[in-house]
């Protein structure tokens, strides 16, 4: 560290701990020795950020669910309210549609012949653009099924099964409830997932596959626990397109038993889309819990499954303190685990919530766990944030209810509803001691009402609550902590001009550091430039250094005949007698290896000024194939080679130069014809595909093949595994026409078996 920056901060430490003194009273402990946020009461609520301030109260006897709908063409939110009663089973249970969250209005009403409604799922299922409402409940021991839209008309209207008194006391203990929507059988209609559970007459429990829309049941699936209303989901897993039903089932502990499936065992289970079975696994022991959600491990773009296992003595069964531990686990579509995770000892999973971290992670997630912890994690299963609640939490929802920009964590126990941060602090807190059963629901922002996205609901007869947020007044802070106010004056003033200080010194310490390293990389990008044209000189110099290198030794072979037939014409000339037939013959020779040595400087020429040729025009490949069949016909029967052509593409063109390409196939065509020389049953094998936009030729024999040493030198120029016949520049010309066209070419190869050439080129795309 510099001699400025440590002069400065000597400065600092004597006011910057006076003021720490000063914090020190107003503190408190929030953090135990855990790391755990404590989430605590606040005595008032006052000294919070912001306050929970009540803007409709309404009174309902016997009200069980107060909840948020769309079903006028305003946009704005409106209410069901549905008024059970719990005495008489001759009473009837009212189902109210108000035109707004404050009940001013009812629009209509509808009656239902059961003292209860089980359970409600808000859909627009009429596809008119209105939400209606479906509802299960009980007509004595049968279990009915009805859809609702706010104008009171039923849509829809089923029996679904009839219960039985098993246990004797009086009446069936069973219930239903709606678990999900979701249009398995595509045909432009939701089907509705409806469940049944029962306690100790234990059975009927399944889920049933209703749909609705052609009064039709396509499946049912029995289950020995409870299923979960609010922790199913169906979707497509993995990379499939085909949904899969997603069943978390929990353990009620009363033996009931359901093929291999038993009460004393929590599961998950994933169904096809016809309720078959694909698989299912144990999550815990006996009165476990079963939840979860999709969730994307590793964000690789396909949809696993995140749940919660409990680990128990399967020896004491009956013990709900047998817990060992309980673990975060992530399955693939198949069931494999990907992740195990540990969350200790103690307490069961309760419920999942994904939310979106800090305006970055969508993909973390909030467990809470019955000892009264919750817990942040991000994709990895590594913990961000975690807290722990003074009395044991209940419902949990994630969003911006501030209208700030950021998410915010809502909660209620304890008889309050909390406001809490991204890093759990305490943000509002509304309630008291005697209030119970509190709850609420959430809705999205009404413009007739400000903050209006919270519904509470809490008090022995249901005292119904429209709340909005408010900043805090700042002063009455103050009023209650008066050294606040001489700390809001002066100690801010002091720390804003010794800060600006620090930061004055700093950002001139980082421009002297900043023009200093902006001259080291000016130097460094000179010696770079100039290290760099070296680089490429030498490489010109190597290329040009091989290239008459191997032309020198390839016109030294090819001339080497015509040397040794001249000698020999030279002693004929001093014989007295001339042999014409032995002056023919030498004559040949030397004509022979003169026209050798002009081919070799034809193809040395051709292959340096291959660039100069660059003509690209439409090719169609399989017509130079065909081409090449018919010349080389002749050679392929007297020498018994089988020439197969697959092609699997409609008539396709690709960018290349025909007379240049028709040497490609031609040398390759040559180089088979010698490595198959006395080889048994030989072949060539000749194969055309389209793979997105390029054209995939594959060329391969069952000829003598290629060693692995000389595989990654057969594209140079003048290497050839044929010192007899080749020349070294057939697969070098090769390789640079098809890349010259934005093409591939690669080789594989294997001693008695084989070579494959593969070669991808680009498809022509007419430019208009």
């Amino acid at each position: 560290m510099n001699k400025i920056t440590n002069n400065i901060l000597h400065r600092l430490v004597m006011p910057v701990s006076l003021v720490v003194l000063c914090l020190l009273p107003g503190c408190r402990n929030e953090v135990d020795v855990d790391g755990y946020y404590v989430i605590k009461p606040v005595s008032d609520p006052l000294v919070l950020e912001y306050e929970f301030v009540p803007e409709v109260k309404k009174f309902a006897f016997h009200s069980d669910y107060y909840i948020p709908m769309d079903f006028t063409d305003d946009s704005l939110t409106n209410i069901c309210l549905i008024m059970n009663d719990w005495q008489s089973p001759d009473m009837q249970t009212a189902v109210i549609f108000f035109n707004d969250i404050g009940m001013n209005l009812a629009l209509h009403q509808v009656n239902l012949p059961t003292p209860a409604v089980d359970g409600y799922y808000v859909y627009d299922f009429d596809n008119n653009q209105l939400e209606d409402i479906a509802l299960t409940y009980q007509v004595k021991d049968s279990l009915w099924l009805q859809i609702i839209d706010s104008r009171g008309n039923v849509l829809y209207k089923k029996y679904l099964l009839t219960g039985k008194d098993s246990n004797g006391n009086g009446y069936w203990d069973g219930y239903g409830f709606i678990t999900a929507v979701y249009d398995i059988n595509n045909d432009g209609r939701v089907e509705i997932f409806a469940g049944c559970d029962t306690g100790y007459d234990l059975y009927p429990r399944k889920l049933m596959c209703l749909d609705w829309a052609n009064d039709t049941l396509l499946w049912e699936f029995d289950v020995s626990g409870v299923i979960g209303k609010d922790r199913n989901f169906v979707l497509p897993l993995g990379n499939d397109d085909r949904p899969s039903v997603v069943i978390f089932v929990q353990s009620k502990g009363n033996a009931a038993v359901v093929d291999d499936m038993t009460d004393l065992f929590s599961y998950l289970i994933v169904l096809d889309e016809n309720g078959r079975l694909k698989w299912k696994t144990k999550l815990g022991g006996v009165f476990s819990r079963a939840v979860g959600m999709p969730f994307d491990y590793n964000s690789d773009g396909t949809v696993d499954i995140l749940t919660g296992v409990a680990f128990q003595d399967s020896t004491i069964q009956a013990d709900t303190t047998a817990v060992t531990s309980s673990k975060l686990v992530a399955f693939d579509h198949q069931g494999e685990i990907l992740c195990l995770q540990d969350v200790g000892t103690g307490g069961l999973i309760n419920t999942f919530l994904k939310f979106d971290y800090a305006g970055g992670r969508d993909n973390a997630f909030f467990i809470t766990l019955s000892d009264k912890r919750l817990l942040a994690f991000d994709e990895h299963f590594n913990i961000l944030k975690k807290c722990k609640f003074y009395a044991r939490n209940g419902k949990i929802a994630y969003g911006d209810f501030l209208n700030d920009g950021y998410n915010q964590i809502l909660t209620a126990f304890d008889g309050k509803l909390w406001l809490l941060g991204d890093d759990f602090e305490v943000l509002a807190q509304y309630g008291a001691s005697e209030f119970k059963n509190m709850t609420f629901e959430v809705f999205k922002p009404d413009p007739r009402y400000s903050f209006n996205n919270i519904i509470l609901s809490t008090g022995e007869y249901t005292i119904n609550y429209v709340m909005r947020l408010e900043k805090t007044v700042w002063y009455t802070v103050f009023s209650r902590k008066p050294w606040l106010a001489f700390l809001a004056a002066f100690v801010p003033l002091s720390i804003i001009i010794m800060v600006t200080w620090y930061i004055l010194a700093v950002f001139r310490q980082k421009n002297i550091l900043i023009k200093k390293q902006h001259d080291q990389l000016n130097v460094a990008l000179v010696e770079l430039k100039e290290t760099q044209d070296k680089l490429i000189a030498a490489e010109k110099y190597r290329q040009a250094k091989d290239i008459a290198g191997g032309f020198a030794h390839e016109i030294r072979n090819a001339l080497f005949p015509a040397k040794s037939a001249l000698n020999y014409l030279k002693q004929l000339k001093k014989t007295t007698v001339v042999n014409s037939d032995m002056v023919y013959k030498y004559a040949k020779i030397t004509d022979q290896a003169i026209a050798k040595a002009v081919n070799i400087t034809s193809l040395i020429s051709q292959y340096t000024r291959l660039d100069e040729g660059y003509k690209p025009e439409p090719v169609d490949i399989m017509k130079i194939v065909e081409e090449l069949k018919h010349n080389y016909e002749a050679v392929l029967q007297e020498n018994d080679i089988k020439l197969i052509i697959n092609n699997d593409t409609a008539p396709v063109q690709v960018t290349s130069n025909r007379e240049q390409f028709y040497l490609v196939l031609n040398n390759l065509i040559l180089n088979s014809l010698d490595a198959l020389t006395n080889q048994p049953e030989p072949s060539i094998f000749i194969r055309i595909e389209k793979d997105s936009d390029f054209l995939v030729l594959t060329f391969k024999d069952n000829g003598c093949g290629i060693t692995r040493e000389n595989l990654n030198r057969i594209f140079n120029a003048f290497f050839s595994t044929k010192p007899d016949k080749g020349t070294g520049l057939g697969l070098a010309l090769a390789k640079k026409i098809v890349e010259m066209y934005g093409g591939v070419i690669s080789v594989d190869s294997e001693i008695d078996k084989g070579t494959l050439f593969e070669i991808k080129l680009k498809l022509f795309v007419t430019s208009r």
